[in-house]
């Protein structure tokens, strides 16, 4: 489903593209052969990854740390096109991502999130009155109306930065503002 969505909205052409993780048995590096940068979780075998994306920037940590992820921003050099988290499905590996790696999204640039539907899943600590990646996503839309009279302060700081957020069944995708305030 992500393939298509992407290409059928972008053209990738010498853009800063970061898969951003990749699925257990490293089949998403098979999906996306540009690939610059990618971070891996700890599940996927040390030889898998090279031999599918001899040309990518490989690291491998936990995403729901906040500190590896501003190391691997550091490292890269961050300032990306698109990023994408094919990864986690944990709510805080989720929501932690997307708050510490929006910064390092360029103007005009796009993050997207899969797997949304495990917001509704007690395995991956989602479920009725649970805070969840899809309700940070509701809290995002409200911050996009911030200038409302009446509409409470912001609760992400990134939001600001945030152009449009558009959702589709298990994926959304977060545009950059071009002109940042």
């Amino acid at each position: 489903m992500l393939s298509w969505y992407v290409y059928s909205h972008l053209v990738i052409a010498s853009a800063n593209f970061w898969q951003y993780y990749v699925e257990y048995n490293g089949e998403c590096v098979n999906k996306w052969k540009e690939v610059s940068l990618i971070v891996s979780s700890r599940h996927i075998l040390p030889d898998i990854l090279p031999q599918k994306t001899p040309g990518a920037t490989i690291f491998t940590g936990d995403q729901s740390n906040a500190t590896f992820l501003e190391e691997v921003i550091a490292k890269s050099g961050g300032k990306f096109d698109i990023i994408i988290d094919d990864g986690g499905h944990y709510m805080n590996q989720q929501m932690i991502s997307l708050e510490t790696l929006y910064k390092s999204i360029l103007p005009g640039g796009i993050y997207f999130c899969e797997d949304l539907g495990t917001s509704y899943d007690g395995w991956y600590e989602g479920g009725e009155g649970k805070v969840t990646m899809m309700g940070m996503i509701k809290d995002l839309l409200d911050d996009l109306n911030y200038n409302t009279p009446g509409r409470p302060a912001p609760k992400y700081t990134f939001a600001k930065d945030i152009r449009s957020v558009e959702c589709g069944e298990q994926i959304c995708s977060f545009h950059k503002k071009r002109e940042l305030q």
